[in-house]
């Protein structure tokens, strides 16, 4: 064959070595063919395969999320058709509108009993749910009823009333009670029913508190909306039109419109302060290490360096006084033993004494609007009437702070919470801070000059969310204790008791766009990166004037420009002041938030009646 193929190659005129090298180039061009054409099915096939994959596995998380939100649907409705033979009376109404120490006083003296307020308190919570479509309430938590037959029945035979005794209390959707589920709106998360109280819950129970329903949150609780595939969103009670922050949301929602007195929601960057300011409740986040966490999960554990740590939210700072004395006690101590022992001294919240109370209205990160500088001005003057002294202090280098913050919250660029999120149905709210977790740190560092360049606080701030090794993260470590050193030095410097400022640089934005106004909550996630206690109260409303003055707001930015047009239309909701302290002075700050408190209420009062007497 070989001599016939050299014969024609010959006639042809030739050569073999010719012959053979083309009919290697044409060997090699079939196998490369062949292997690019193979690699390339290869490759579509493996797109295909992941389309399929992914399409099916986002198929079973919205059936997830769809099944157990019409789980939690069918408890709320049957617990409404339970109730529902019950008239509303106007001794029930009279009931909800007593204060925690007046029905605390009630129920001790057996003028009512804990069975018929945790009834109530069930029906009003879920007409407060339903109202408007508000959605605060998920789940009525079973066996409540119970617990307070067997409050009654201890008081019944003889023995003292305990701290709690026989009060209703709410609960966020993440603290885990037994019999019910956690899963922050998260498909993966969404398994078997609670089987073991947490710490938390075991010592409410223990001094006679009743956990009655638990609150709806965002989806994995990183975001300041209050919305998941799974319950839906929750609207704020005084404009549905916009939300009541997050992620206790569901919390402040309730609480707003007199469905529960006590609850608890937990606190990483304002997630207990930032709802109840926005719906013109109390809530407070303690020194980190005096509440326990232990048996609750978290989409992101082990986060170090910054604060996070459950937390009280009520109608009146005295709730807040009362959930504090309970949790400090010696049997958390006991099932935690990683808290300090530290004992809650209650004289110390209501002990008169003057204080020096440094104040400020402008972080000089992020400007507030009219309506917060006002209630800053406000509860300056309602505090100095009490007879305090109020001097001006001007926290250092916030902007650094905040890049700390983000740099210590995303050291894992967001690797743990997409892992949390795979395949999942993501929320509106999660869509944001999902996409800028996904972003690489190369394309972050190209981008990050345009970046600063634009939007040179939040932009320049959300650039720090990148992976980091162990040695960059000790460096984050050290430097946050020389900006603690810094801030303290400052407190010192001016003698301080404690400092007064805004909850928040504007109010409660319209649906959807809390998310991204993550940077304007600097107010509050300042204390979480120092671990010093804060607390909300809520000192006035926005007016028509506040929304005149926002021609006069800082338009330096798109940032500055967004808040002054999302603060359109505001008047008429709440708006509070932040009140913190050092580390380990929780009383001290409740204090502080008590003396607010009374001040406001006072010049509200004179106010009232000085308008009474003129008409």
């Amino acid at each position: 064959m070989s001599s016939l193929v050299e014969k024609g190659a010959r006639v042809a005129g030739i050569s073999s070595r010719d012959v053979a090298t083309t009919a290697g180039r044409l060997a090699v061009s079939y196998v490369w063919r062949r292997t690019c054409f193979g690699l390339f099915s290869l490759a579509m096939g493996s797109v295909g395969f992941s389309y399929i994959w992914r399409s099916a596995m986002l198929y079973k998380n919205r059936r997830l999320h769809r099944y157990y939100g019409q789980e939690a649907s069918r408890a709320r409705d049957a617990l409404r058709e339970a109730l529902a033979d019950e008239e509303w009376t106007d001794e029930d109404e009279e009931l909800v509108d007593l204060t925690v120490e007046e029905l605390l006083e009630k129920l001790r003296s057996k003028e009512i009993s804990s069975v018929r307020v945790v009834r109530v308190y069930m029906r009003k919570a879920l007409e407060c749910s339903a109202r408007a479509n508000i959605n605060c309430v998920t789940q009525p938590i079973p066996g409540a009823l119970e617990h307070a037959a067997r409050c009654d029945e201890l008081l019944e035979s003889g023995q003292t009333a305990s701290l709690l005794h026989g009060l209703p209390v709410s609960i966020k959707e993440c603290v885990n009670v037994a019999g019910t589920r956690s899963h922050w709106g998260v498909a993966s998360q969404c398994g078997d029913i609670i089987a073991e109280d947490c710490v938390l819950i075991q010592v409410l129970k223990s001094h006679g508190a009743v956990p009655f329903v638990k609150t709806n949150v965002p989806q994995t609780m990183f975001s300041f909306e209050c919305s998941n595939p799974v319950y839906g969103a929750t609207l704020n009670p005084h404009d549905p039109s916009r939300g009541p922050g997050g992620s206790s949301g569901g919390e402040a929602a309730l609480m707003s419109l007199g469905g529960s007195l006590l609850g608890i929601g937990t606190d990483i960057a304002g997630s207990t302060r930032i709802p109840a300011a926005f719906s013109g409740v109390v809530g407070f986040k303690p020194t980190m290490g005096r509440i326990s966490g232990k048996g609750n999960g978290s989409p992101v554990p082990g986060i170090v360096g910054v604060a996070r740590t459950h937390g009280p939210q009520a109608q009146h700072v005295a709730g807040c006084r009362l959930l504090m004395q309970a949790l400090c006690c010696e049997l958390a101590w006991r099932l935690d033993p990683t808290l300090p022992p530290v004992p809650f001294l209650a004289e110390q919240c209501t002990q008169r004494r003057t204080l020096r109370i440094g104040y400020y209205d402008d972080d000089g990160f992020f400007p507030t609007t009219p309506a917060y500088k006002r209630a800053v001005q406000e509860a300056r003057t309602a505090l100095e009437s009490r007879g305090h002294e109020l001097v001006a202090f001007q926290p250092p280098n916030v902007q650094r702070a905040i890049e700390l913050y983000y740099s210590l919250v995303g050291a894992d660029g967001g690797a743990v919470l997409r892992k949390a999120l795979r395949h999942d149905v993501l929320d509106v709210s999660m869509r944001y801070l999902v996409r800028l977790a996904g972003f690489s740190r190369v394309l972050l560092n190209l981008l990050r000059p345009v970046i600063r360049f634009l939007w040179p606080r939040s932009g320049h701030s959300l650039c720090q969310v990148y992976p980091r090794q162990a040695e960059q993260l000790w460096s984050l470590l050290a430097e946050r204790q020389t900006y603690l050193s810094t801030f303290s030095e400052a407190w010192r410097l001016k003698q301080l008791d404690g400092i007064i400022c805004p909850a928040h640089a504007m109010g409660p934005p319209p649906l959807g766009k809390c998310a991204e106004m993550t940077c304007s909550f600097s107010y509050t996630m300042l204390f979480n990166l120092l671990d010093y206690p804060a607390g909300i109260v809520p000192v006035t409303k926005v007016t028509t004037l506040d929304e005149l003055a926002l021609r006069d707001h800082p338009q330096n930015n798109y940032w500055d420009a967004l808040v002054a047009k999302l603060s359109v239309g505001t008047s008429g909701l709440p708006v509070a002041v932040q009140c913190a302290t050092m580390p380990w002075q929780d009383e001290t700050c409740l204090y502080l938030m008590q003396e607010l408190e009374t001040a406001i209420a006072a010049n509200t009062t004179s106010t009232t009646a000085a308008a009474t007497s003129k008409a």
